[in-house]
Protein backbone atom coordinates (compact mmCIF):
# COMPACT_ATOMS: atom_id res chain seq x y z
CA UNK A 1 0.00 0.00 0.00
CA UNK A 2 1.33 3.42 -0.85
CA UNK A 3 0.59 6.81 0.64
CA UNK A 4 -2.29 7.33 -1.75
CA UNK A 5 -4.07 4.10 -0.73
CA UNK A 6 -5.14 5.01 2.76
CA UNK A 7 -7.14 8.20 2.14
CA UNK A 8 -8.78 7.28 -1.08
CA UNK A 9 -10.42 5.20 -2.75
CA UNK A 10 -9.29 9.97 -2.39
CA UNK A 11 -6.51 7.60 -4.32
CA UNK A 12 7.93 9.94 -0.51
CA UNK A 13 7.32 12.39 0.08
CA UNK A 14 6.03 8.77 1.92
CA UNK A 15 3.03 6.97 0.83
CA UNK A 16 -0.54 6.43 2.14
CA UNK A 17 -3.61 6.77 -0.10
CA UNK A 18 -6.51 8.01 1.93
CA UNK A 19 -8.30 10.77 0.14
CA UNK A 20 -7.68 10.93 -3.56
CA UNK A 21 -10.88 11.53 -5.39
CA UNK A 22 -13.26 11.91 -2.50
CA UNK A 23 -13.73 15.60 -1.85
CA UNK A 24 -16.79 17.81 -1.87
CA UNK A 25 -18.66 20.52 0.01
CA UNK A 26 -21.97 22.26 0.42
CA UNK A 27 -21.09 25.89 0.91
CA UNK A 28 -18.98 28.24 2.92
CA UNK A 29 -19.22 26.57 6.32
CA UNK A 30 -15.96 25.03 7.48
CA UNK A 31 -16.34 23.35 10.88
CA UNK A 32 -13.51 22.89 13.32
CA UNK A 33 -10.06 24.34 13.77
CA UNK A 34 -8.28 26.26 11.01
CA UNK A 35 -4.95 24.80 12.21
CA UNK A 36 -4.14 21.65 10.19
CA UNK A 37 -2.18 20.17 13.11
CA UNK A 38 -5.41 20.22 15.12
CA UNK A 39 -6.94 17.66 12.72
CA UNK A 40 -4.28 14.99 13.33
CA UNK A 41 -5.31 12.24 15.78
CA UNK A 42 -2.75 10.62 18.02
CA UNK A 43 -1.94 7.19 16.51
CA UNK A 44 -3.25 5.29 19.53
CA UNK A 45 -6.62 7.01 19.08
CA UNK A 46 -6.97 5.13 15.80
CA UNK A 47 -5.61 1.76 16.88
CA UNK A 48 -4.26 0.22 20.07
CA UNK A 49 -1.43 -1.26 17.98
CA UNK A 50 -0.28 2.16 16.70
CA UNK A 51 2.12 4.42 18.53
CA UNK A 52 3.81 6.30 15.67
CA UNK A 53 3.12 7.39 12.11
CA UNK A 54 4.05 10.08 9.62
CA UNK A 55 1.80 13.02 8.75
CA UNK A 56 1.82 15.06 5.53
CA UNK A 57 0.04 18.34 4.95
CA UNK A 58 0.00 20.58 1.91
CA UNK A 59 -1.79 23.69 0.63
CA UNK A 60 -2.55 22.99 -3.06
CA UNK A 61 -4.11 26.40 -3.71
CA UNK A 62 -0.99 28.17 -2.42
CA UNK A 63 1.33 25.86 -4.36
CA UNK A 64 -0.73 26.38 -7.50
CA UNK A 65 -0.31 30.14 -7.25
CA UNK A 66 3.44 29.58 -7.49
CA UNK A 67 3.45 26.79 -10.06
CA UNK A 68 5.23 28.97 -12.61
CA UNK A 69 8.23 29.14 -10.27
CA UNK A 70 8.57 25.34 -10.08
CA UNK A 71 10.08 23.01 -12.63
CA UNK A 72 7.47 21.46 -14.92
CA UNK A 73 8.39 17.94 -13.80
CA UNK A 74 7.99 18.73 -10.09
CA UNK A 75 4.68 20.51 -10.69
CA UNK A 76 3.38 17.52 -12.66
CA UNK A 77 4.49 15.13 -9.90
CA UNK A 78 2.85 17.32 -7.27
CA UNK A 79 -0.48 17.29 -9.10
CA UNK A 80 -0.37 13.50 -9.47
CA UNK A 81 0.49 13.13 -5.79
CA UNK A 82 -2.13 15.49 -4.35
CA UNK A 83 -4.77 16.21 -7.02
CA UNK A 84 -5.09 13.07 -9.15
CA UNK A 85 -8.21 11.60 -7.55
CA UNK A 86 -10.47 8.85 -8.77
CA UNK A 87 -13.76 10.56 -7.84
CA UNK A 88 -13.14 14.32 -7.98
CA UNK A 89 -10.93 16.17 -10.42
CA UNK A 90 -10.03 19.35 -8.54
CA UNK A 91 -8.01 22.27 -9.71
CA UNK A 92 -5.33 23.38 -7.23
CA UNK A 93 -7.46 26.40 -6.28
CA UNK A 94 -10.28 24.03 -5.22
CA UNK A 95 -8.28 22.56 -2.32
CA UNK A 96 -7.13 24.83 0.47
CA UNK A 97 -5.59 22.15 2.71
CA UNK A 98 -4.97 18.43 2.39
CA UNK A 99 -3.63 16.55 5.43
CA UNK A 100 -3.15 12.81 5.60
CA UNK A 101 -1.21 10.17 7.49
CA UNK A 102 -1.22 6.69 8.91
CA UNK A 103 0.60 3.38 8.84
CA UNK A 104 0.33 1.49 5.52
CA UNK A 105 1.67 -1.73 7.05
CA UNK A 106 -1.31 -1.83 9.40
CA UNK A 107 -3.79 -0.54 6.83
CA UNK A 108 -4.72 2.43 9.01
CA UNK A 109 -5.00 5.93 7.60
CA UNK A 110 -6.79 9.24 8.10
CA UNK A 111 -7.34 12.44 6.18
CA UNK A 112 -8.72 15.93 6.70
CA UNK A 113 -9.36 18.26 3.78
CA UNK A 114 -10.65 21.81 3.33
CA UNK A 115 -12.00 22.36 -0.19
CA UNK A 116 -14.43 24.24 -2.43
CA UNK A 117 -15.91 21.33 -4.39
CA UNK A 118 -19.61 20.57 -4.80
CA UNK A 119 -20.99 18.42 -2.00
CA UNK A 120 -23.99 17.08 -3.88
CA UNK A 121 -21.74 15.87 -6.68
CA UNK A 122 -19.42 14.27 -4.17
CA UNK A 123 -22.26 12.43 -2.46
CA UNK A 124 -23.41 11.11 -5.82
CA UNK A 125 -19.95 9.89 -6.80
CA UNK A 126 -19.38 8.31 -3.38
CA UNK A 127 -22.58 6.30 -3.87
CA UNK A 128 -21.43 5.35 -7.38
CA UNK A 129 -18.15 4.10 -5.89
CA UNK A 130 -19.91 1.82 -3.41
CA UNK A 131 -20.08 4.05 -0.33
CA UNK A 132 -23.37 3.84 1.57
CA UNK A 133 -24.89 6.51 3.80
CA UNK A 134 -24.40 5.65 7.45
CA UNK A 135 -26.03 8.37 9.51
CA UNK A 136 -24.11 11.33 10.89
CA UNK A 137 -21.60 12.26 13.56
CA UNK A 138 -21.19 15.75 15.07
CA UNK A 139 -22.77 17.32 11.98
CA UNK A 140 -20.78 15.26 9.46
CA UNK A 141 -22.73 13.06 7.03
CA UNK A 142 -21.06 9.64 7.08
CA UNK A 143 -20.49 7.22 4.21
CA UNK A 144 -18.92 3.75 4.49
CA UNK A 145 -18.06 0.93 2.10
CA UNK A 146 -19.89 -2.40 2.26
CA UNK A 147 -17.05 -4.04 4.19
CA UNK A 148 -16.87 -1.04 6.53
CA UNK A 149 -13.12 -0.58 6.14
CA UNK A 150 -13.30 2.82 4.43
CA UNK A 151 -15.38 5.81 5.50
CA UNK A 152 -15.91 9.47 4.68
CA UNK A 153 -17.41 12.32 6.68
CA UNK A 154 -18.72 15.50 4.98
CA UNK A 155 -19.71 18.81 6.50
CA UNK A 156 -19.67 21.90 4.32
CA UNK A 157 -16.15 22.56 3.06
CA UNK A 158 -14.67 19.87 5.29
CA UNK A 159 -13.95 16.23 4.48
CA UNK A 160 -12.80 13.66 7.05
CA UNK A 161 -11.45 10.33 5.82
CA UNK A 162 -10.76 7.04 7.54
CA UNK A 163 -9.47 3.59 6.74
CA UNK A 164 -9.04 0.71 9.16
CA UNK A 165 -9.27 -3.09 8.80
CA UNK A 166 -11.72 -3.13 11.72
CA UNK A 167 -13.80 -0.18 10.52
CA UNK A 168 -13.09 3.20 8.95
CA UNK A 169 -15.99 4.94 10.66
CA UNK A 170 -14.19 4.99 14.01
CA UNK A 171 -11.23 6.71 12.33
CA UNK A 172 -13.49 9.38 10.80
CA UNK A 173 -15.12 9.96 14.18
CA UNK A 174 -11.67 10.35 15.77
CA UNK A 175 -10.65 12.89 13.12
CA UNK A 176 -13.85 14.86 13.68
CA UNK A 177 -13.42 14.78 17.46
CA UNK A 178 -9.86 16.08 17.13
CA UNK A 179 -10.75 18.83 14.67
CA UNK A 180 -13.69 20.03 16.74
CA UNK A 181 -11.51 20.23 19.85
CA UNK A 182 -13.12 17.31 21.69
CA UNK A 183 -9.88 15.30 22.03
CA UNK A 184 -6.13 15.92 22.11
CA UNK A 185 -4.27 15.90 18.77
CA UNK A 186 -0.99 14.17 17.97
CA UNK A 187 0.75 17.54 18.22
CA UNK A 188 0.08 17.64 21.94
CA UNK A 189 2.56 14.83 22.55
CA UNK A 190 5.47 16.03 24.62
CA UNK A 191 7.92 14.85 21.96
CA UNK A 192 6.17 16.97 19.30
CA UNK A 193 5.25 20.26 20.98
CA UNK A 194 8.76 21.76 20.91
CA UNK A 195 9.40 20.44 17.40
CA UNK A 196 6.18 21.75 15.87
CA UNK A 197 6.83 25.22 17.27
CA UNK A 198 9.90 25.34 15.01
CA UNK A 199 8.03 24.41 11.82
CA UNK A 200 6.05 26.72 9.57
CA UNK A 201 2.63 25.06 9.13
CA UNK A 202 1.07 27.66 6.82
CA UNK A 203 1.92 25.78 3.64
CA UNK A 204 3.65 22.37 3.28
CA UNK A 205 4.94 20.31 6.19
CA UNK A 206 5.36 16.81 7.58
CA UNK A 207 6.30 15.29 10.92
CA UNK A 208 6.47 12.02 12.82
CA UNK A 209 7.50 10.42 16.08
CA UNK A 210 9.48 7.20 16.26
CA UNK A 211 11.21 4.97 18.82
CA UNK A 212 14.44 6.46 20.14
CA UNK A 213 17.29 6.06 17.66
CA UNK A 214 20.38 4.28 18.97
CA UNK A 215 22.69 5.10 16.04
CA UNK A 216 23.70 8.10 13.95
CA UNK A 217 23.79 7.92 10.13
CA UNK A 218 24.04 11.56 9.01
CA UNK A 219 23.55 10.96 5.29
CA UNK A 220 20.22 9.25 6.01
CA UNK A 221 19.11 11.81 8.60
CA UNK A 222 19.31 9.34 11.49
CA UNK A 223 20.60 10.68 14.83
CA UNK A 224 21.12 8.91 18.14
CA UNK A 225 18.72 10.13 20.81
CA UNK A 226 16.13 11.40 18.31
CA UNK A 227 12.44 10.63 18.95
CA UNK A 228 10.72 12.89 16.39
CA UNK A 229 11.45 14.85 13.23
CA UNK A 230 9.73 17.36 10.99
CA UNK A 231 10.10 19.39 7.80
CA UNK A 232 8.31 22.45 6.45
CA UNK A 233 8.49 24.69 3.40
CA UNK A 234 7.12 28.23 3.61
CA UNK A 235 6.13 29.71 0.23
CA UNK A 236 6.83 33.44 0.00
CA UNK A 237 9.02 35.72 -2.05
CA UNK A 238 11.66 33.29 -0.85
CA UNK A 239 10.96 29.61 -0.19
CA UNK A 240 12.18 28.92 3.34
CA UNK A 241 12.78 25.32 4.41
CA UNK A 242 13.11 24.03 7.96
CA UNK A 243 14.25 20.62 9.17
CA UNK A 244 13.80 19.94 12.89
CA UNK A 245 14.90 16.98 15.04
CA UNK A 246 13.58 16.40 18.57
CA UNK A 247 15.97 14.67 21.00
CA UNK A 248 15.34 13.12 24.40
CA UNK A 249 16.16 15.33 27.36
CA UNK A 250 19.39 13.52 28.28
CA UNK A 251 20.80 13.54 24.73
CA UNK A 252 23.48 15.90 23.45
CA UNK A 253 22.33 17.53 20.21
CA UNK A 254 24.85 16.29 17.59
CA UNK A 255 25.69 19.53 15.80
CA UNK A 256 28.54 17.98 13.81
CA UNK A 257 26.27 15.19 12.55
CA UNK A 258 23.53 17.69 11.64
CA UNK A 259 26.04 19.73 9.65
CA UNK A 260 27.21 16.56 7.89
CA UNK A 261 23.58 15.72 7.12
CA UNK A 262 23.07 19.13 5.49
CA UNK A 263 26.14 18.54 3.32
CA UNK A 264 25.24 15.03 2.15
CA UNK A 265 21.45 14.49 2.01
CA UNK A 266 19.54 15.38 -1.16
CA UNK A 267 16.90 17.20 0.89
CA UNK A 268 19.40 20.08 0.83
CA UNK A 269 20.12 20.06 -2.91
CA UNK A 270 20.12 23.66 -4.10
CA UNK A 271 20.03 25.00 -0.53
CA UNK A 272 21.47 28.42 0.23
CA UNK A 273 22.22 30.17 3.50
CA UNK A 274 21.95 27.02 5.66
CA UNK A 275 21.82 27.85 9.37
CA UNK A 276 22.06 25.47 12.33
CA UNK A 277 20.30 26.21 15.61
CA UNK A 278 19.60 24.33 18.83
CA UNK A 279 17.33 24.71 21.82
CA UNK A 280 14.50 23.05 23.79
CA UNK A 281 15.84 19.58 22.90
CA UNK A 282 15.57 20.43 19.18
CA UNK A 283 18.24 20.59 16.52
CA UNK A 284 17.19 22.92 13.71
CA UNK A 285 18.39 23.49 10.16
CA UNK A 286 16.93 26.35 8.10
CA UNK A 287 17.78 27.44 4.57
CA UNK A 288 16.58 29.22 1.45
CA UNK A 289 15.38 26.84 -1.27
CA UNK A 290 15.54 27.44 -5.01
CA UNK A 291 11.95 26.94 -6.31
CA UNK A 292 13.15 25.94 -9.80
CA UNK A 293 15.34 23.17 -8.35
CA UNK A 294 12.88 21.65 -5.86
CA UNK A 295 12.13 17.95 -6.05
CA UNK A 296 8.71 16.66 -4.97
CA UNK A 297 10.24 15.51 -1.68
CA UNK A 298 11.56 19.03 -1.03
CA UNK A 299 8.29 20.67 -2.05
CA UNK A 300 6.13 18.36 0.05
Amino acid sequence: MDRRDVLCSLGSVATLSVVAGCLGGDGEETPGSADPVEWVPDPNQLSDSLDHYQVFSTAPAAVGERADRLSSSTWEQYQREWLDWTIANPNPADVERFTRGGDPEKGVGFGAVTHDLDGDQLRETLRDEGFEEDGSYEGFDLFVTANGQRARGLDGRRLAVGQHPSGGRTVVEAVVDIGLGNASPYGDRETLTDLLQQLDTEHNFRFRTHPRNDVTIPREGVFAGSVAQGYSLALGEEFTATRAERFVEDATIPTDALESYAQSNDLFDGAQNIELGTGSNVGLLTWTADPTALSLNQLG
